[in-house]
């Protein structure tokens, strides 16, 4: 397992955050899409994670997986969700993001903020403040842009997930 340096890894090692994944299960879905599943791998009342499991078997995931960690290793920017680690075993690849815990931007407009546990106060009223900015280096076209690729952290403030990008 790789980690990277960040503030929120510091007090964990790879062998216990390895554990903790092997007992992901299917209550700790949060999503899922054509290459993979999205689990909630909570480490205590303050730290989650999002950790994606990518199942290989196919040059083209692997690809995949490959393209997406070069992009995301690469890349900072306020408006991309933050890699955290990533891992490689013989039938399956994970890599671990920061938790956005609102969801995705296609939750959000299509009224299923209950499901996702936000306040419905707080869901009627949000609007986003979008930023254009500009300052993305090097620059990414990121190929598979929706609603559901666009996630929602603590602060409603959304961020840019599930690269198939091309720098």
């Amino acid at each position: 397992m790789v980690m990277f340096r960040s503030p929120m890894m510091q007090s964990l090692t790879s062998n216990a955050f390895l554990k903790r994944t092997l007992k992901l299960s299917n209550r700790d879905i949060i999503g899922s899409g054509g290459y993979g599943t999205v689990y909630r791998l909570t480490i205590n009342e303050s730290t989650a994670f999002a950790v994606k499991r990518l199942n290989r078997g196919t040059a083209e995931r692997d690809r995949g997986f490959e393209r997406e960690l070069e992009a995301m290793g690469d890349i900072k920017h306020r408006n991309i969700v933050t890699l955290h680690g990533y891992y490689t075993a013989p039938h399956y690849n994970l890599l671990i993001y920061e938790l956005m815990p609102n969801g995705s931007l296609d939750t959000f407009l299509h009224g299923s903020c209950k499901q996702e546990g936000i306040d419905g106060q707080r869901c009627s009223k949000q609007q986003e403040d979008w930023h254009h900015d500009h300052d993305c280096i090097p620059h990414i076209i990121h190929r598979d842009i929706k609603s559901s690729n666009i996630l929602l952290d603590h602060n409603m403030e959304a961020r840019v997930s599930d690269f198939d990008w091309q720098h």
